[in-house]
């Protein structure tokens, strides 16, 4: 018998194992996933908090991944006959195996990276425009929206403020 593979469709990895390789020392956890989050972000990719331990029995530590990382999981509540007959429904998660982890030094609140796997197995986003994850207002833009909303500035003028003083804003 031949086997002919040569219909499947090839899997493209991409590799971001370089971008997120770091020797710096992160001042915060939240220090270390910003940075995480705007690394991805410049390479077109979403990183989101897979898992995190505080550390109350063992070293702190928070794992981060890609967004479309793992598998889609049915609602407990809807049977699966029902979620499977819905049409035009779909998911952004294709098991992408990208990880990395953060560890807490054992000195002051000082933080360290360590990629695990860097390869995505999907392309990254030409742009991030509409994007329900990276579309979220940052904290200094909340604050800047809360500001500028109670001074009775225009929602447009608001919305120019901001594009403006995003770092990486194409529009």
């Amino acid at each position: 018998m031949n086997f002919d593979n040569s219909a499947a469709p090839l899997q493209q990895f991409v590799d971001c194992t370089n971008a997120f390789i770091s020797n710096e020392i992160f001042c915060s956890r939240e220090a270390l996933i910003e940075w995480a989050r705007n690394v991805g972000k410049r390479n077109g990719f979403v990183i989101v908090i897979k898992r995190s331990d505080k550390g109350d029995s063992r070293k702190a530590r928070v794992t981060l991944a890609c967004e479309r990382g793992g598998t889609y999981r049915h609602a407990k509540n809807k049977s699966n006959v029902e979620a499977l007959n819905r049409k035009g429904t779909g998911t952004k998660k294709c098991d992408c195996p990208f990880k990395i982890i953060g560890v807490k030094l054992t000195s002051n609140d000082d933080w360290s990276v360590k990629v695990v796997c860097g390869f995505h197995n999907h392309p990254a986003a030409k742009q991030l425009e509409g994007h329900s994850y990276a579309g979220r207002l940052s904290d200094g833009e909340k604050t800047i929206l809360s500001d500028m909303t109670k001074n009775l500035v225009k929602p447009r003028n608001i919305l120019l403020s901001i594009k403006n003083n995003e770092e990486y804003n194409e529009g």
